[in-house]
C-alpha cells in the first residue's frame, strides 16, 4: 500500500498542525497594532516556505512535466513558442512606454524592495538608499496581498534595484 511510506510522517504532520492551530489561536486575541508589527515579518517568512516547497515540488515533479510535454507535437511547440516571443516583442517594442501613475505599482515594489533587503512587508514612509545600503525608518504595514512584492523581492534579491527599470 502506498500509504504505508507516509507513516512516519504522521507525528510531524500532527506537530505542525498544532502549533499552527495554536499560533492562529494566539494570533486571534492580539492587539491590532501588535497583529501588523507580527505580519510584516510573518509575511515574507511564509511566502519564504511557501516558495521554498514550490521548488522542492517542482524538482520533483520534473520528470512528470517533461513527459508530458514529450506528447506534445513539435509543431504545436514550436507555435507556442512563436506566441510567446511574438507576444514579448509586441509588449516590449510595439506599445507606446508610458508610465500612469496609480500608486499601487510604486507601493507593490517598495514592498518587494523591503522584502528583499530588511526581511519584512510593509511600504517605507521614511527611509534612504544611500551608497547601496537601504535603510527604513518608518515601515507601515499595507493590507494587500504581498504575493505580486515577493515575486519582485526575488528579483530584486537576484539582480538589485535599479532606478532605470522603472
Amino acid at each position: 500500500m502506498k500509504l504505508r511510506k507516509y507513516l512516519p510522517f504522521i507525528p510531524a504532520i500532527i506537530i505542525v498542525i498544532t502549533l499552527l492551530w495554536y499560533g492562529l489561536f494566539k494570533i486571534k486575541y492580539l492587539h491590532p497594532n501588535l497583529l501588523r508589527e507580527k505580519l510584516k515579518w510573518l509575511s515574507p517568512l511564509s511566502l519564504e516556505v511557501i516558495f521554498f516547497l514550490f521548488i522542492i515540488l517542482l524538482i520533483i515533479c520534473f520528470p512528470s512535466i517533461i513527459r508530458i510535454f514529450k506528447k506534445v507535437s513539435k509543431k504545436s511547440l514550436i507555435l507556442l513558442a512563436s506566441l510567446i516571443l511574438l507576444g514579448t516583442f509586441v509588449t516590449s517594442f510595439i506599445t507606446p512606454r508610458t508610465n500612469r501613475i496609480y500608486y499601487d505599482e510604486h507601493i507593490y515594489m517598495n514592498i518587494g524592495q523591503n522584502i528583499a533587503f530588511i526581511h519584512k512587508a510593509g511600504m517605507c514612509n521614511e527611509g534612504e538608499n544611500l551608497y547601496g545600503v537601504y535603510r527604513c525608518y518608518r515601515l507601515e504595514y499595507n493590507k494587500q496581498p504581498n504575493g505580486w512584492p515577493y515575486i519582485l523581492s526575488i528579483v530584486y534579491r537576484l539582480f538589485g534595484v535599479k532606478d532605470l527599470w522603472g
